[in-house]
């Protein structure tokens, strides 16, 4: 089982401040596809990465908000129930508990 921690959600985030430099390089092999596209997304958004240091910005366009790697790691869950046992990243606030309604 695969669960999102604080790290995936800061990264759709484009908050990249625990990033190592090794992590943006992997996102390198993308640099001339995510050149090529930026331009097609929303201004906001294509704004926001050409704003970022050159070599953020393949990372930024594949792990943004609707991007290539953050569509495929939305697939991932905040929380499992195995048997009794609930499985997290980090942990739950006694409102994430709170029956609804």
């Amino acid at each position: 089982h695969i669960l999102h921690g604080n790290h995936e959600i800061m990264n759709v985030s484009l908050d990249f401040r625990y990033v190592t430099p090794g992590g943006f390089v992997d996102f390198e092999p993308l640099e001339n596809q995510a050149n090529e596209k930026l331009g097609k997304l929303p201004p906001a958004i294509s704004e926001t990465i050409k704003g970022l240091p050159e070599f953020m910005r393949s990372r930024a366009w594949s792990l943004r908000p609707g991007g290539p790697f953050s569509n495929r790691i939305s697939k991932n869950q905040l929380a499992i129930v195995i048997g009794e046992n609930v499985f997290v990243h980090g942990g739950l606030r006694p409102t994430h508990l709170a029956e609804p309604g």
